[in-house]
């Protein structure tokens, strides 16, 4: 960005810029002596048209960079591009008489590091008021407090979602709740004050409703259970040394779907993990992979060396890309597709990663190719002097 003075200093257009410098430095630079160079904060002195003129050691330094260095480059080459527009504005306001000092906040150019936040106080200096000769800049470094202004601004966005999350948990939890409540409620009052006038099989259906909404109450309040645990740090794991290809066997085997998913992979392996928590989490990614993918599913066994991975592959139209970073978010749940339609508390993945995460392990997720999406849950395996 080119900037030319509105007020020229008394020299002649055709000066050379090493004369008109030396002039200011000598009609201006002696008033300064030794405090100057001698500051703790960083210091220059600057020609109405950016060029640096004079440059303490500590604005140097606090740019990581030589004072011949900045006197070649130009106030323009070491402030940030988008910070520089500003400043230039605050210097043409003071050279046009609209105050002789300003303050600012900007970004200059460190050598080595990227931007460098400073606190900048310019001071126009002039012989009268008709003749503006520099500016004065003093630069204070804020870097810290920037970056604690940001990581204070993350923090409250992060708090912002987490609040609306709950918030939205608690409507789903609600719906959730009140569902199979209505349908628990509502056939056995039918029950309590018909039952001499309901026939036989159709109490037997009653019962069975009953039974089933109720057993999806308790799988609701032990998922809000065991998510207050994970939060709280109360969880309680307990390893043992588990076969993997029997363990999923009989994991996938209790399954209304079993018969639709494939058991893939190596055999005779082993990994150490809670028979109940690993039992929750396939679980969770296996009715998942129905519940919000599509058939045919599989669940493959793979050696890692140091763990074991159980791979979980659906092929319906996967997880929409905008939701992937919340997937594994307690209360997070997308609001599209086959997602809107299946419903849910959004509690499922959370849990498997905390889970996960409390036995040594971790959970992630990844496009199935070529459609569909694919769940890995990684658990380390037994070492030596590990109880079977």
């Amino acid at each position: 960005m080119e900037w030319t003075p509105w007020r020229p200093l008394d020299l002649r257009d055709d000066v050379a810029p090493e004369i008109r410098d030396a002039e200011l430095l000598r009609t201006v630079g002696t008033r300064f002596g030794d405090v100057f160079e001698e500051a703790a904060i960083g210091m220059a002195l600057v020609a109405l048209d950016g060029a640096f003129l004079r440059v303490n050691p500590s604005l140097a330094q606090g740019l990581g960079r030589s004072r011949e260095d900045l006197l070649r480059l130009g106030l323009q080459s070491v402030v940030d591009p988008e910070d520089l527009g500003g400043l230039l504005s605050r210097m043409r306001l003071a050279s046009a008489g609209g105050g002789r000092t300003f303050q600012t906040e900007l970004r200059m150019q460190h050598a080595s590091t990227g931007s460098a936040w400073l606190f900048l106080t310019g001071a126009l200096i002039a012989e009268d008021a008709d003749r503006p000769l520099c500016f004065l800049l003093q630069a204070h470094d804020i870097g810290r407090r920037k970056a604690a202004e940001a990581e204070l601004q993350r923090a409250l966005e992060e708090l912002q979602a987490t609040d609306e999350a709950k918030s939205r948990f608690v409507a789903v939890a609600a719906h959730e709740l009140r569902s199979p409540l209505t349908s628990v409620v509502g056939f056995a009052q039918t029950l309590w004050r018909h039952w001499d006038n309901i026939p036989d099989g159709e109490k037997r259906q009653y019962l069975s409703l009953i039974v089933e909404q109720g057993e999806r109450l308790s799988r609701l309040v032990g998922d809000l259970l065991t998510v207050s645990r994970l939060e709280g740090g109360t969880i309680r794991v307990r390893p043992i040394t588990l076969d993997v290809s029997k363990e999923v066997g009989e994991i996938i085997g209790e399954l209304p779907c079993a018969d639709e998913v494939d058991i893939v992979g190596e055999e005779g392996l082993e990994l150490l993990g809670d028979p109940d928590h690993l039992r929750q989490m396939l679980t969770n990614l296996v009715t998942n992979a129905f519940k919000y993918g599509a058939p045919p599913v599989d669940v493959e066994i793979r050696d890692e060396g140091d763990s074991v991975e159980l791979l979980v592959r659906d092929c319906g139209d996967g997880v929409p890309r905008e939701f992937v970073p919340a997937l594994f978010e307690s209360f997070s749940r997308a609001d599209s597709g086959t997602a809107r339609v299946a419903g849910g508390t959004g509690l499922g993945l959370s849990i498997v990663r905390g889970l996960a995460r409390a036995q040594g392990g971790e959970v992630w997720y990844e496009p199935n190719d070529p459609s569909g999406a694919c769940f890995g849950l990684r658990l380390p395996v037994p070492t030596a002097g590990t109880d079977r």
